[in-house]
């Protein structure tokens, strides 16, 4: 429709990866709508790398030498371990919105030192539950490059959500922004 293109992401469960070849069936419906795989970003909780290790090693490689990017979900969730982040590579961290929770100095200091981190080991960042401009001001200032949260809009079916963002001047980015970026 002469539209800018929005990449999409996909949390995979663990049940997902248990019940089927999720890859076959991921890549299949990406190759019948013909989707670029680099649109198409998949979510995995860090829970069911360290879980499922021989498993998680021969699907993760699969989906990265698709060209699909592998993001870890909810990092410093319950579940959190340093040594996931030794074992697999993934393109993005996502950083779980317990960090915001309390904001005060030391969760400052653990998600300063997390994206630092991230950054050393070639990550992109991304934080979840943003809620206030001082979030997003902070995050920003620490070169967290992606941010998400009720600060910039529940979820929304699409229709609304570009809605949102056009009422809240929030341009989408193009392409080779993404790329540069």
């Amino acid at each position: 429709n002469g539209e800018t293109p929005i990449p999409v992401s996909v949390n995979l469960s663990r049940l997902d990866f248990l019940s089927c070849d999720i890859f076959a069936l991921a890549n299949g419906i990406v190759s019948d709508y013909r989707i670029p795989h680099d649109f198409v970003y998949f979510e995995i909780t860090e829970s069911i790398m360290a879980e499922q290790r021989d498993l998680m090693f021969e699907i993760v490689d699969k989906f990265r030498s698709a060209g699909y990017q592998i993001w870890m979900d909810d990092f410093g969730s319950a579940y959190s371990s340093l040594n996931v982040l030794n074992e697999y590579t993934f393109d993005e961290l996502k950083l779980d919105m317990s960090f915001l929770r309390p904001f005060n100095l030391r969760s400052k200091q653990i998600v300063t030192s997390i994206v630092k981190m991230a950054k050393v080991i070639d990550l992109h960042t991304l934080t979840e539950g943003v809620e206030t401009e001082e979030q997003f001001s902070y995050l920003r200032d620490i070169g967290c490059e992606k941010v998400q949260g009720y600060l910039f809009g529940k979820p929304l079916p699409y229709d609304q959500a570009m809605a949102n963002l056009h009422q809240k001047q929030i341009q989408i980015e193009l392409v080779q922004e993404r790329y540069y970026y």
